[in-house]
C-alpha cells in the first residue's frame, strides 16, 4: 500500500462527519409537537347564542361565522382557536356555520364571511367582516375585556 495514512485519514474524516451530522440511531428524540388548540363549540340557533351569552355573564362572547367552502374562513379558523386559548379568561369563543343556518345569518345581518361578532352583556359591541390581522381581534378582546359594560366597550373602541 502506497499511502496507508491517506486511507486512515479519509476514514477518520468520514466517521467525524457522520457523527457531526448524526445518524438516525444517534439523534436526540424530537420534542413533542405542541398540542393543537381545541376545536371551538358550535352555535347553530339563536337559542344557542342566548345560552352562550347567559353562561358568559360579564365575559365576552366571540362568534366566528364561517362556511366550509370559504378559503378566508379556513385561514381564520386556527387564528380564532389561538385567540381562544390566549384570551380564555376574557371571553368564550364559538363557531357558527352559516350554511343551513339562515336564522343566525339573518339575526346578525351577515352579508359576508368570515364574520366575527364580539358580544358583551347580550349586546353586539363590534363585528369584523373578512380576514383581519390577529392583532386586530386581540385588540378588541383586550379593550372590551376591561370594559364594565357593552356601552363602556363601545366607548373605549371609539377612542382607539
Amino acid at each position: 500500500m502506497l499511502f496507508p495514512s491517506i486511507k486512515v485519514f479519509a476514514f477518520q474524516t468520514l466517521i467525524a462527519a457522520v457523527l457531526a451530522a448524526g445518524s438516525p440511531g444517534c439523534q436526540k428524540p424530537k420534542e413533542p409537537a405542541a398540542a393543537a388548540p381545541e376545536p371551538l363549540p358550535a352555535i347553530a340557533t339563536t337559542e344557542d347564542v342566548k345560552a352562550a351569552v347567559s353562561k358568559a355573564g360579564s365575559r365576552m362572547v366571540v362568534i366566528d361565522f364561517y362556511a366550509d367552502w370559504c378559503k378566508p374562513c379556513r385561514a381564520l379558523a386556527p387564528v380564532v382557536r389561538e385567540l381562544a386559548a390566549e384570551h380564555k379568561e376574557k371571553a368564550d369563543f364559538y363557531r357558527a356555520n352559516v350554511d343551513g343556518n339562515a336564522e343566525l345569518s339573518e339575526a346578525f345581518g351577515i352579508r359576508g364571511i368570515p364574520y366575527v361578532v364580539f358580544m358583551k352583556n347580550d349586546s353586539v359591541v363590534y363585528a369584523l367582516t373578512g380576514l383581519n390581522p390577529k392583532e386586530r381581534y386581540a385588540e378588541i378582546l383586550t379593550v372590551c375585556g376591561k370594559a364594565a359594560s357593552a356601552a363602556d366597550c363601545i366607548k373605549r373602541l371609539d377612542k382607539e
